[in-house]
């Protein structure tokens, strides 16, 4: 289990993270969702001791390391730049971080070549041990960072942005691949990424934070249909923001939660129609204050044209009061 009670950092007058609480269960993979700012790399680097809270403590497995050096968390950290020795072949880049252990902790040099090369089975780059990182796509550098990262058996898995440089298509592989490697192996593990996607299909939880604080921890499923403030419902997933009568806050509503119907509805020009996967999203402003939305609709339905004008009604509605609840 980790424990994270009050923590703050702060970078000269910048104040990065505002007493963050958190608690992640053992074996569960963990999504540090926000946008750039957010304070999620801050929040994975301190639990990894390569940043130092300014105060608060952090506790994995019930003991306080707040102190401990990074070597001594037992942690695995996969950047999203690969970090990758090029002068090492892709079995001794794996081998590294047990090599360099102390003289008393080393396993014998034949044992870390076997650990290297179960390892390269396990991220399914076998027979590629002998060659040097120059030689290997980005997807494969990226496995052989994360096969660096097990190597040391890790209590904790950390992942930065592991994906971000690189193409969509190698993303959504590496991702469905990496879920499924956590699966087998069951390590805790904490990813940071502003993919709301990512987040979304890699996470058993998710925390969206925004400006160095927590706006909301849940699953997947409650994090995009139950979002607990107008932040996370804007950031996570899309979300089109009505006009509400007599003062009342705004109305949230999804593009997938509006109907189109024959009458007692918002009036809305219609202006761009595309499809989207399965659906027709048609792009148009209301009538009433002009104000942009996006609507899915059947895509087995023929779509409304360019200019004309339809009407819609909400059939799920979110407000939020000034306090965001």
């Amino acid at each position: 289990m980790i424990e994270l009670n009050a923590i703050t950092k702060q970078f000269g007058a910048y104040p990065a993270l505002h007493g963050i609480d958190l608690t992640i269960d053992k074996g569960e993979f963990i999504a540090l969702l926000g946008p750039s700012g957010s304070g999620k790399t801050t929040l994975l680097r301190i639990i990894a001791g390569l940043e130092v809270q300014d105060s608060g403590t952090v506790k994995l497995g019930g003991e306080d390391v707040s102190q401990r050096k990074v070597a001594d968390r037992g942690v695995g950290f996969v950047f999203q730049q690969y970090a990758l020795f090029r002068h090492m072949t892709v079995a001794e880049n794996i081998g590294f971080g047990l090599s360099v252990r102390p003289r008393s902790q080393r396993p014998a040099k034949q044992a870390i070549r076997a650990r290297a090369e179960e390892l390269l089975g396990l991220v399914q780059l076998v027979g590629l041990g002998g060659r040097y990182p120059a030689q290997l796509s980005g997807g494969q550098r990226q496995r052989v960072a994360l096969a660096r990262a097990l190597a040391i058996e890790p209590n904790l898995l950390l992942l930065d942005e592991p994906f971000g440089a690189l193409d969509a298509k190698v993303r959504k592989d590496l991702r469905r691949w990496l879920r499924d490697l956590h699966q087998r192996l069951g390590i805790t593990s904490i990813f940071v990424t502003h993919d709301q996607e990512e987040a979304l299909e890699l996470a058993d939880r998710v925390v969206v934070m925004n400006q160095g604080r927590i706006e909301q921890v849940g699953t997947p499923e409650e994090i995009y249909m139950q979002p607990a403030t107008p932040f996370v419902s804007q950031f996570v997933g899309e979300t089109n923001l009505l006009p509400a009568a007599n003062g009342a806050p705004a109305i949230y509503v999804r593009p997938h939660e509006i109907d189109i119907v024959p009458r007692d509805g918002e009036a809305v020009q219609v202006g761009n129609v595309f499809r989207k996967g399965g659906v027709w999203r048609i792009e148009g402003h209301l009538a009433a204050d002009q104000r942009l939305v996006e609507i899915d609709a059947d895509a087995n339905l023929p779509p409304p044209a360019s200019g004309d004008t339809i009407l819609i009604r909400p059939k799920h509605l979110r407000t939020f009061a000034q306090n965001g609840a």
